[in-house]
């Protein structure tokens, strides 16, 4: 073998087949890596799909049990305090409360206990839809402020709060007390005809004629009652 000589034609044959080895082997190697990448990313959609589907399930489940849990509200409201809701219940308490507030434009939205904030933020501007539940344990107030109202619509338990906004109050701070555990005081309903006064009967005989008129009504001098 040392004395022989490959011809030309046989090395080109060696690398040509060396060649087409070599290259066989890249592109076999890079159709695995692929394959493989794909089934990774398959796989990744899938436990995604999955890990959402759980999530919406146990959303669901939420919402399931706290409808159930929600309590069954009554709100009324009177003239003579304005900006108040008073909100009571047959049920017993603790009462779940889920107060929503439509956001159609930006605003804060925030909901106080006393002076404790309980839910929403004072300095973060709320663009989306807000929603909180809260737990009643007691007769207390709370208070919602809107720093910039704008029709917003505001419910309690699906319950419609009403509101109305003094004039030009569009694009003012709103707030709103939300008395639970109470029911609106009666309306003052008094006036001039529902009292015996003197604006209407006072007791005595000249409204009703029994003095010097009597005449007028057949009780003078004609039957001798006026002497």
């Amino acid at each position: 073998w040392s004395k022989r000589k490959l011809s030309p034609l046989a090395l080109w044959g060696i690398v040509i087949v060396a060649g087409g080895f070599l290259l066989t082997n890249m592109v076999s190697s890079m159709l695995s890596a692929n394959e493989a990448k794909a089934r990774e990313t398959a796989r990744q959609a899938e436990l995604q799909k999955k890990e959402q589907e759980t999530q919406r399930l146990s959303q669901q489940r939420k919402e399931a049990k706290l409808e159930e849990a929600k309590t069954a509200l009554t709100l009324s409201e009177t003239a003579d305090v304005p900006d108040t809701v008073y909100i009571h219940s047959d049920q017993a308490m603790p009462w779940t409360v889920q107060l929503n507030v439509s956001v159609p434009s930006e605003t804060k939205i925030e909901v106080y206990k006393g002076e404790e904030l309980v839910a929403g933020d004072a300095d973060q501007a709320q663009t989306a839809d807000f929603s909180t539940v809260l737990e009643i344990g007691s007769a207390e107030t709370y208070r919602l402020v809107i720093s910039s109202y704008k029709n917003n619509s505001i419910t309690l338990n699906g319950q419609v709060v009403a509101y109305t906004p003094k004039e030009g109050g569009q694009d003012e701070p709103a707030q709103i007390e939300l008395a639970f555990g109470q029911s609106a005081p009666v309306a003052d309903e008094s006036n001039g005809y529902g009292q015996w006064d003197a604006s209407w009967y006072d007791g005595s005989t000249e409204d009703y004629a029994y003095g010097e008129e009597a005449a007028d009504y057949g009780y003078g001098d004609p039957y001798g009652y006026g002497e």
